[in-house]
Parts: structure tokens; C-alpha cells; sequence
């Protein structure tokens, strides 16, 4: 079942740690869990958000811990464009200008933000996965979505790529 959303869980994986060898450490912990907890799985109605939940919570470990430990959580530039190498890049230098600065700043966003926008708008899920992925209500996740769009219009506008 794993391997249906292996590529959807790894992508999601890169988009919340920012970088790779996080994300593939995410990855192995989230298959890892997903085995020792098989059996809830086939409970659960929906295998996909219950992988990507496992992979949510681990992330916010991670963070939480690296936040007590004072370490800055850097933002790989290669990484994050590497991410979406499917990506059309003949559709001109300033929309992949954009494009980039869209994903740099949606890298930049505390995780409660980040990890509902990667998911509606990269993964291309609704409200309710996103609800049942983080354990929140439906309207804790718009919140969050609109809070999400306007820090990153704030970073945009801070770059000169918005006008405002």
C-alpha cells in the first residue's frame, strides 16, 4: 500500500524539511512507523492521509526539538528547485523567478503554515485531507491557508516581486 504513495509522501517529506538528506531520514522514519502501526492503517479509512499525518507529527518533532536546541533551520535554494524538476522551465525566466521565491519563502514559514499550503497547493489536496493529515479542524486549516498566503505575499512584496 506504501508504494502507491511513496512518491506523494517522499515529495511531501522534501517540502516540509527543506532539504534532502532531512527529508529522506523523514521518509524512512515515516515508513518505519507506518509498519509498526500496519494495523491502524487498514482501520483507518484514508491510508494516504494517515501516512502523511505520521510524516506531519515526526516533522514537528524534529522542529520543535531543533528549536529548543537553538539551531537555525537552514533553506537549501538547489534543494527546493530540485524538488519540482517536472516543472516547465520554458515558460520563461521571470515566472521561474517567481516560482522560486514563491517556494523560498513557503520554506521560510513556521511548519503550521508551511505543511497545510504545501499540501493544498503543491500536493493539490482539500481541506478535509488536510484536516485529517494535521488533527485540526476544517476551519483551523482556511485559517491557517489565508494566514500562510499572506506571509508569503509579505516575503514577495519584501523581494520586489509583488507590488505593494
Amino acid at each position: 500500500m506504501l508504494i502507491r504513495y511513496g512518491d506523494d509522501l517522499y515529495r511531501f517529506c522534501l517540502h516540509i524539511m527543506r532539504k534532502r538528506e532531512n527529508a529522506d531520514d523523514l521518509y524512512q522514519e515515516t515508513v518505519l512507523k507506518a509498519f509498526e502501526k500496519a494495523e491502524f492503517i487498514e482501520k483507518n479509512g484514508n491510508p494516504k492521509a494517515y501516512f502523511f499525518s505520521i510524516a506531519a507529527k515526526l516533522s514537528h518533532n524534529y522542529f520543535r526539538k531543533e528549536k529548543r536546541r537553538g539551531i537555525p533551520i537552514s533553506v537549501d535554494d538547489e534543494e527546493l528547485i530540485i524538488a519540482d524538476i517536472n516543472e516547465n522551465v520554458a515558460e520563461g525566466a521571470e515566472k521561474s523567478q517567481l516560482y522560486a521565491a514563491i517556494r523560498k519563502a513557503t520554506a521560510e514559514l513556521d511548519e503550521k503554515y508551511r505543511i497545510p499550503l504545501v499540501l493544498y497547493y503543491f500536493d493539490e489536496r482539500g481541506i478535509d485531507f488536510i484536516s485529517e493529515v494535521m488533527g485540526i479542524p476544517a476551519g483551523t486549516v482556511k485559517s491557517r491557508l489565508f494566514k500562510a498566503r499572506s506571509l508569503i505575499g509579505n516575503i514577495l512584496k519584501k523581494g520586489g516581486f509583488l507590488d505593494g
